[in-house]
């Protein structure tokens, strides 16, 4: 038995699966991985970040049909939740033969820009070295009038729940304790120059704010060394940000990715995070209003499967940044007893509904595509059941999504 943890970035075992691995006490943990272990040295059953593979090769993989049906009824739920375009942030070469299938089979009811999943390093990596070049190489020709392969995605730390986010300053619970990077920053450079030169998109997963530092830093050298490129690299999840970094991201041309869903004083934040990084930080968490008012270009995402896939629901949640199912009964009195994370970090409405339209276009490089109902675009259009302007913020997220089209063609009713 195998279970994921719902961040993704850790797996428990059972005693068989442990077996099955050759999982011992004298098995070292890999290179920015932890396996938890009890008193004795034996382990625990819990593998955090790269030392999840160790026991996910006994794991039986996807066959390319369950990997297609997958595909399909996560697309269903696409269309259902009123979104027209995705970016998957983390594909391999056989996401990109369903892709590519589907579209073939007019079955691709979304427009989709994906990240290939970096090839090299010992974390996350989906493909081989060589497979993952020559996808590389080969994107333009994998690539079709809804499927586009254009970025690659980089891990680069952890995250705050598995104290292995990177921070600018050190955990409270750890003497000198930072958290994990992936890359040192030397080798992040060259990477992103690298990926830059090519004239890919760079898509990166940072949580903590010394993580955010250093992909900046990276996004920088970068443009020092090939000039500025209008590539729109992102950065996704950002947690923690550090205020000395908060106008870096429209100066760099970068796009700060917000799962505002998050942004609650739920359990997550208040029993793992408050205790190993204090108050301060979690006071700075999820700084949406203050990147939103630096200029840069501000978009919304899910980060689906982790949480859910609703944009209705992170968009409650940023306009109000408290739990968006407990407020649904109640009056705009009654909101004020409800705990608050960060009430400075609220935006307004037009705000986010931008965050999920023109602003994410862009961020795909398909605004001339979408992201506005415009004469000559593609007619991607969601009916939602009420005028998000015309009822309380608390109640946006009950807003039903009544019809999805994608091309004008009707791929959802409810």
């Amino acid at each position: 038995m195998l279970l994921r943890a719902s961040d993704g970035h850790s797996v428990a075992v059972n005693t068989v699966a442990l077996k099955m691995a050759n999982i011992t006490a004298a098995t070292s943990a890999p290179p920015s991985g932890v396996i938890e272990r009890d008193e004795y040295g034996e382990p625990s059953g819990t593998f955090r970040e790269s030392a999840m593979a160790l026991v996910e090769q006994v794991v039986p993989q996807l066959t390319e049909q369950e990997r297609l049906n997958v595909m399909r009824t996560a697309i269903d739920a696409i269309n259902k939740a009123g979104i027209t375009s995705v970016f998957d942030a983390w594909v391999g070469a056989p996401d990109i033969v369903a892709y590519r299938t589907l579209e073939a089979q007019n079955e691709l009811s979304i427009r989709v820009r994906a990240a290939l999943a970096y090839g090299y390093g010992d974390l996350f990596a989906v493909d081989t070295p060589f497979v993952y070049e020559q996808q590389l190489k080969d994107r333009e020709a994998l690539s079709g009038d809804r499927f586009t392969l254009a970025a690659v995605k980089l891990f680069i730390d952890g995250v705050l729940e598995g104290e292995t986010a990177a921070l600018v300053s050190p955990y409270l619970h750890k003497s000198g304790y930072r958290g994990e990077l992936t890359y040192p920053q030397a080798e992040l450079n060259k990477i992103v120059a690298n990926l830059a030169n090519n004239d890919l998109q760079v898509y990166t997963h940072a949580v903590g704010d010394g993580g955010v530092r250093v992909i900046l830093n990276a996004f920088e050298f970068a443009e020092q060394a090939h000039g500025r490129k209008d590539l729109r690299h992102h950065i996704s999840h950002l947690q923690l940000i550090h205020p000395d970094d908060h106008g870096r991201f429209a100066e760099l041309n970068v796009v700060a990715n917000f799962q505002a869903l998050w942004a609650v004083p739920d359990d997550w934040v208040i029993q793992l995070n408050l205790p190993v990084v204090g108050l301060d930080r979690v006071h700075r968490m999820y700084p949406i209003a203050s990147i939103a008012e630096s200029g840069a270009m501000l978009v919304g995402g899910s980060d689906w499967n982790v949480s859910s896939l609703n944009p209705l629901d992170a968009i409650e949640v940023a306009v109000l940044r408290h739990d968006w199912q407990a407020n649904d009964a109640l009056t705009n009195d009654e909101l004020s007893q409800l705990d608050v994370l960060n009430r400075s970090e609220r935006v307004d409405l037009d705000t986010m509904l931008k965050a999920y339209t023109i602003n994410a276009a862009w961020s795909m490089h398909q605004e001339a595509l979408t992201g506005s109902l415009t004469p000559g675009k593609r007619a991607d259009i969601v009916v939602l059941s009420d005028d998000l302007f015309a009822i309380p913020p608390q109640l946006i997220s009950t807003v039903k999504v009544e019809k999805t089209f994608i091309d004008g063609q009707l791929v959802y009713q409810r």
